[in-house]
């Protein structure tokens, strides 16, 4: 979880801040191809803000193609997940 550690600035907006952080560990495969990430009320408990903040930087990170939302399923309830896609190669 230390990894999720974000030293925020006041010049941008929280949201940003975190979905930049996730965008170079997935860019820097500090975060691998099909990994799960946290899930939205366990980080932002520990990074100390608002379930939305997360909420948009994790809306914000499918929208440009880096993690997909996946509903799973199980027998007695539906969890939702938020998985790193896997990388096409840049050309």
């Amino acid at each position: 979880m230390e990894r999720y550690n974000i030293k925020f600035n006041d010049k941008t907006k929280k949201y940003l801040q975190i979905y930049n952080h996730i965008k170079d560990m997935i860019l820097k495969k500090e975060l691998k191809d099909h990994e799960k990430l946290k899930p939205i009320r366990k980080l932002s408990k520990f990074i100390g803000v608002n379930n939305t903040t997360v909420v948009k930087a994790y809306e914000l990170l499918e929208n440009e193609g880096y993690i997909r939302l996946l509903v799973v399923e199980h027998l007695y309830h539906q969890r939702i997940e938020m998985r790193i896609l896997k990388l096409k190669k840049m050309e």
